[in-house]
């Protein structure tokens, strides 16, 4: 049976229960000054916490585009990637973007600038490239369909057909018949089709009206051709040769109805190096502000963390009895090392692994990212302290243990049960990942234990271990 503890050993620090409210509500009050003492702190550093909380977002954002660009050339067929490229992408953090370049556009600027030397007038010849061998058969047929014979569309035919030689029109009569035509048969018609384009077929009476034949309902597209004829025929032009050679393919194509031969853009595939896309967006006005107020009041509960923790344990100690009062000073450095090494852990190890966990969903299905820069900073702002608020644990138990309410056998016997109201609430605190949970729930595991031990050898006495008669 419990003997009643001596009454004359509490008598100094019996409080009744208003005394209790009024001692909270100072504490309260105190600890609000504090963290309005410590937000106009944080004001000052918040530009600088929120670029320092944003490194670590910015580092997956970067790993996560080497990451998809990897996984893009390496399920290539032909991956052309070479020793030297991997360098790029793995240590400078660069990604290859191909883009699509005008040729011709790249070769004239080289040339206007005495780059190289370039016959500004073969850009609209004819290649190999420009006339696949199977089209080869078409376009035979399409121009031995303008010899008089064959006639359809009148003058501007026949002109063209008569400014092909007769050695060439038995050539292009020959290869019109084939069915499998060859390579030299390509690079014959290639030589015909090139002499055609070269000809003065634009400055032919019979085709002194374009209006009629590139009739289009696009007035601008009207005009761009009949401004090409007024350039071509212009002698005081530089390029005067190279738009009679666009004009001549053009006739081609419009008379023969074959638009494979009209001139088209030379373009080919470059691979560029830029440095990883990782800009955070802010989609609203307001939430540069918003983010501002959010890490200055995080930055101020950090730095009045010690003060605000002094009077919860102020008001703690107030409720103690003399005896028990001096433990305050020794929990209060223990709660504020635990605070601070909850809220380091999640800064320093926790974000990285949650966000390449995350992030590598993104590369399985191959989605970019772009995360909001408010959602963003909530969470690094706001998780370190939920950690360090949990990492009390300790603490918790010892007082409950202390003020009698649980005692070290229930805490021993009820270790299942605990670990699995650890990890749900670690899953409530945390980002919906079993990453984080763990990151959390594990610490949290290994500091209730360490709470068994806290209470079992911490100097002090339980109410609840009164001794018996």
């Amino acid at each position: 049976m419990s003997q009643p503890v001596d009454d004359d050993l509490f008598k100094e620090s019996t409080m009744s229960f208003g005394e209790h409210l009024e001692e909270l509500r100072g504490a309260l009050g105190r600890s609000l000054v504090g963290l309005a003492i410590g937000f106009l702190i944080g004001l000052y550093f918040a530009p600088g916490a929120v670029k320092l909380v944003a490194t670590p977002l910015e580092n997956a954002l970067s790993r996560l585009h080497v990451d998809m660009t990897t996984k893009e050339w390496t399920a290539a067929e032909n991956d052309s990637l070479q020793p030297e490229d991997w360098l790029l992408l793995e240590e400078q953090q660069m990604v290859p973007k191909t883009i699509r370049m005008d040729i011709d556009q790249v070769i004239g600027q080289l040339s206007s600038n005495g780059i190289i030397q370039n016959d500004a007038t073969a850009n609209h010849q004819f290649r190999e490239m420009d006339i696949p061998i199977d089209n080869v058969e078409g376009i035979a047929k399409s121009l031995v369909g303008m010899k008089p014979a064959f006639l359809r569309s009148g003058a501007e035919r026949k002109a063209v057909w008569n400014a092909i030689p007769e050695s060439s029109q038995q050539s292009l009569a020959e290869i019109a018949k084939r069915d499998a035509p060859e390579q030299a048969d390509r690079s014959e018609l290639i030589a015909i089709l090139n002499n055609l384009v070269a000809s003065q077929l634009f400055a032919n009476e019979t085709f002194d009206d374009l209006g009629d034949l590139f009739a289009s309902k696009n007035k601008g597209k009207q005009r761009a051709f009949e401004s090409l004829r007024d350039n071509a025929l212009a002698t005081d032009n530089p390029n005067s040769g190279q738009n009679a050679q666009r004009l001549n393919r053009l006739l081609l194509a419009t008379i023969s109805d074959n638009q494979n031969l009209a001139p088209r853009k030379r373009s080919i595939d470059v691979r560029m190096w830029e440095p990883s896309d990782v800009r955070l967006q802010s989609l609203g006005a307001e939430e540069p502000f918003i983010i501002l107020i959010k890490a200055a009041l995080v930055l101020g509960l950090l730095i009045a963390s010690p003060w605000i923790f002094i009077q919860i344990w102020n008001f703690v100690a107030a409720g103690l009895y003399p005896h028990e009062q001096s433990y305050v000073y020794t929990y209060l450095p223990f709660s504020l090392g635990l605070f601070f090494a909850g809220a380091s852990l999640a800064f320093l190890f926790v974000f990285e692994p949650v966000l390449d966990f995350l992030f590598g969903f993104n590369v399985m299905m191959n989605i970019s990212a772009a995360p909001r820069l408010n959602e963003w900073v909530s969470f690094v702002l706001f998780l370190p302290v939920g950690f360090g608020i949990s990492f009390q644990l300790p603490l918790v138990m010892l007082l409950l243990e202390r003020i009698g309410i649980m005692t070290v056998k229930t805490f021993q016997d009820s270790w299942r049960i605990a670990i699995l109201i650890i990890f749900f609430v670690s899953m409530l605190l945390t980002p919906a990942d079993p990453m984080s949970m763990l990151l959390m729930g594990v610490p949290l595991t290994v500091l209730y234990f360490g709470g068994i031990l806290l209470c079992i050898y911490m100097p002090g006495k339980s109410l609840a271990a009164a001794p018996e008669e």
